[in-house]
């Protein structure tokens, strides 16, 4: 039988160079696409041996005797020459090849307009060639990569992470939510943070290729989210042998910011706050998070993924892993019958497809995020159309991609109808599986800020307005009909004073004509006039009195005494009047007016105690009374305290509390602290059991468990209430 002949060859322009010193790999260069291709010694071999003569045994048999610790099947051969020939680092050799080529660049050539289209996120524009700059630079700041510059800023950057941990508790209070990160007062100082670290990191890699040898002829920019970033281009590593110099150029922008998060942390801490307080926050977690989350993480296509490809000496692994993924999918599911690579390490063939599938899947999860902040930052401005339009040419992308997946795996199927039925049952298999993962109820529960109110405690008001004079202090406990305060109001004193006379007045006439009313007939008329007189100052004075007896507070039950909330030091007003601040309770504010319906205490305990937990509209229909609660006071890290819900507000709250408002744990808008979103307010009753409470107002974050939800519920609840907008 005629053996099948490969009419394919290496291109003829193609740059084949070393790609380290021992490891043994080589890498391709494009000189048309300006893109790289990384090899194994075999896989170069198969390439050179390529004339568009030779047989699948010749070349085996050509490999073999050049490898023959290595174990080679046409099955194996033919994966990897579709690899090449998708890269376009091969050319056809017989005739008939046309038609197919013009496919294949058809479909790349839709494939990158879908790409274009679908990708809204992310544009990229060239810009100028930093060489000279990147010369200037390395003459500057060359000695940093000097091996004791290198240690000394890595042991910084090990002492400042512990130092700034040593605050976790402030750094915790201080982290903005998604909501807080966007708003207009956050979004300028945000962008411009992002700018001047992507700056940084991008000089850093364009430098540190320079330094070590390799070429920078790109420096432009990319938009990512309407924001404008710096990209420089150091592909040119690709043909750095030295594998240790190509982990420093793909770890420089990471260095950077992992430096960048150090020394702006410590500046954090050093800081008082303000504007710059906030700045160096933002680059401090811009910096750490982004390394941690993005551009340091092996799951995306960034920094983090090329240092892990030349540690473990895998040069593609983003394709190798993909495909690992697919072809375990094929296997599994669908019964294709797959080539193993038996000369893979069996480690390998184990953490190969889990490192693809968690690939792709960390992927989506990162393109959802971007869409959700881009959301958040829009939706103040009324324009959240815009991130809804995006998520759908996003979402259209994804569409297309699963498609041509699909279509794919159809067709090997159908080459092979041996296996259709237990295709059937794989995927029926998968569908049961997906549908349990995303439908099955798992524990849920929701996190609020709250804040720690009198609750059922008794309130003490002012009933009539006066100079105080406070007999207790916060924290005392008293007894029922205890005289909490008193209170002097000269104007009631001098009416009380006037009113007594005016009695004694009309008692006085009073006791003249009923002396003289049996001689005089006009003392007998005027009697009952004096008499309702008499009537009306006694009724008067006994008002008086009765607020004078009101201006004595006095303890409504046995209990502890709660302060009020503190009142903010008005501003200056024009007339140059001053007014008392903080609570009535307080040593300053003795003999301080305090007018009507001012409130003075709060008498009850530690029973009555209530922490009231501020729920988003969306999420406020999962909690029902009954349910528990861990709460977390920002006062007691590590200490959290069980409650209990016991009431849910039907009306939503429209004032926030001062100490929420002031942690910016609720948004707020004018000077009486309008809330800016709907929220709901839930009352929980604490467990004494697990020790004393932090003092009335103190603040954290409520975890409140709800009935469980499965994924699926989730998801929609989050996508419909994050992209929901109205025409």
């Amino acid at each position: 039988m005629k053996q099948a002949i490969i009419q394919w060859r290496l291109r003829r322009d193609v740059e084949v160079h070393p790609a380290g010193e021992s490891d043994g790999a080589w890498t391709i260069k494009d000189p048309v696409k300006l893109s790289y291709f990384r090899v194994e010694a075999e896989e170069l071999a198969l390439l050179q041996v390529l004339d568009g003569r030779r047989s699948w045994s010749d070349a085996i048999n050509r490999l073999s005797a050049e490898f023959p610790d290595s174990e080679f099947s046409e099955q194996n051969l033919q994966m990897f020459l579709a690899t090449a020939i998708k890269a376009g680092i091969l050319s056809p050799v017989g005739v008939g090849f046309g038609a197919q080529m013009a496919v294949m660049a058809q479909q790349a050539k839709s494939s990158a307009v879908y790409r274009k289209f679908f990708s809204l996120i992310s544009h990229r524009f060239r810009g100028i060639d930093p060489s000279r700059l990147l010369r200037i630079l390395d003459q500057l700041f060359g000695w940093i990569f000097r091996p004791a510059v290198l240690r000394l800023a890595a042991g910084f950057v090990l002492v400042a992470a512990v130092l700034i941990l040593s605050r976790w508790t402030q750094l915790w209070s201080e982290l903005p939510s998604i909501s807080q990160l966007v708003t207009p007062q956050n979004a300028m100082m945000l962008g411009v943070t992002v700018v001047f670290i992507k700056i940084l990191h991008e000089i850093g890699h364009g430098l540190t290729c320079h330094h070590y040898g390799g070429e920078c002829h790109e420096l432009g920019c990319i938009v990512v989210g309407f924001l404008p970033l710096l990209y420089c281009d150091v592909s040119d590593t690709w043909l750095q042998q030295n594998r240790v110099y190509r982990i420093f150029v793909s770890a420089a922008g990471i260095a950077v910011e992992l430096f960048l998060a150090a020394v702006f942390g410590l500046l954090w801490m050093a800081s008082v706050p303000g504007t710059l307080h906030t700045f160096f926050l933002n680059v401090m977690l811009v910096s750490s998070l982004n390394t941690v989350l993005v551009n340091g993480n092996p799951l995306l296509r960034y920094d983090g993924y090329y240092v892990l490809c030349d540690l473990i000496r895998i040069p593609n692994l983003g394709l190798e892993a993909r495909a690992a993924a697919y072809s375990v999918f094929d296997r599994t599911v669908l019964g294709l019958r797959q080539p193993m690579q038996a000369s893979m390490p069996f480690v390998r063939r184990l953490w190969l497809p889990v490192f693809g599938a968690a690939s792709i899947v960390y992927r989506f999860v990162v393109l959802f995020a971007i869409l959700m902040v881009i959301h958040a930052a829009l939706k103040p401005l009324r324009l959240e159309g815009v991130a809804w339009f995006l998520a759908l040419t996003i979402g259209l992308g994804m569409v297309i991609s699963m498609m041509a997946f699909v279509r794919q795996r159809v067709a090997a199927v159908r080459r092979n109808g041996t296996v259709s039925s237990r295709a059937v049952i794989g995927l029926a298999g998968l569908s049961a599986v997906l549908a349990a993962i995303l439908f099955w109820p798992l524990p849920y529960s929701i996190v609020a800020p709250f804040t720690l109110a009198p609750g059922q405690s008794m309130p003490v008001y002012v009933a009539e307005p006066g100079y105080a004079d406070v007999k207790v202090a916060a924290g005392d406990q008293v007894s029922m009909n205890e005289t909490l305060a008193t209170l002097r109001n000269p104007d009631l004193e001098l009416s009380i004073v006037d009113t007594e006379g005016e009695l004694r007045v009309r008692k006085a006439q009073v006791r003249h004509l009923t002396g003289t009313r049996s001689a005089s007939a006009i003392a007998a008329a005027a009697l009952p006039a004096s008499e309702l007189a008499v009537a009306s100052a006694r009724e008067r004075l006994a008002s008086l009195q009765q607020k004078s007896r009101r201006l004595v507070l006095k303890s409504p039950a046995d209990g502890t005494v709660y302060p009020p909330r503190s009142r903010r030091r008005p501003t200056a007003n024009p007339l140059g009047q001053t007014f008392w601040s903080g609570t009535p309770l307080d040593a300053a504010n003795q003999s301080t007016w305090l007018n009507e319906q001012t409130l003075v205490a709060w008498i009850g305990t530690q029973e009555l105690v209530r922490a009231v937990v501020y729920v988003p509209q969306q999420t406020i229909e999962f909690v029902q009374p009954d349910r528990l609660v861990d709460l977390t006071f920002h006062s007691l890290p590590g200490q959290p305290i069980s409650g209990v819900v016991r009431k849910v507000n039907d009306a939503p709250e429209t004032v926030a509390p001062a100490e929420l408002a002031a942690r910016k744990l609720l948004l707020v808008q004018g000077p009486e602290g309008q809330l800016v979103d709907t929220v709901f307010a839930a009352h929980v009753q604490l467990n004494r059991k697990d020790g004393e409470l932090p003092p009335l107002y103190s603040t954290g974050y409520a975890t409140i468990e709800c009935q469980p939800t499965s994924l699926a519920a989730r998801a929609w609840r989050v996508i419909s209430h994050t992209f929901a907008f109205e025409l």
